[in-house]
């Protein structure tokens, strides 16, 4: 689901019936900005796997009114929701400092 909120598309090895609305972005907020600042345009390497181009590696931050106004809303959609589901996976806990498990300096 972060591919598809990032890139507006499924992730190319995806296969599903999902039918995507044709709609940009209505966001009320405004852009996060770029954290890094000398990435690459493109990966240029035979061991390279994965996000091999400068948009899908970048990083982003709010200013904080910003994320905070988002947790907000994210709180209410809980707090108003049924039942949850979140998907995390590889990356989202390394931008926060904590340890991955498969790398040579990880912990499995």
């Amino acid at each position: 689901m972060l591919y598809l909120a990032k890139f507006n598309q499924l992730p190319p090895n995806f296969s599903s019936r999902l039918e995507l609305p044709n709609t940009k972005s209505t966001s009320a907020y405004p852009p996060p900005t770029p954290i890094h600042n000398e990435l690459p345009d493109e990966i240029d390497s035979p061991n390279a796997k994965g996000h091999l181009k400068k948009e899908s590696l970048q990083e982003y931050q709010d200013e904080p009114d910003v994320l905070e106004a988002k947790i907000d809303e994210l709180a209410l959609l809980f707090k108003e929701s049924n039942q949850i589901v979140s998907f995390t996976g590889a990356g989202i806990s390394t931008s926060s400092n904590i340890p991955d498990y498969r790398s040579p300096t990880g912990i499995w």
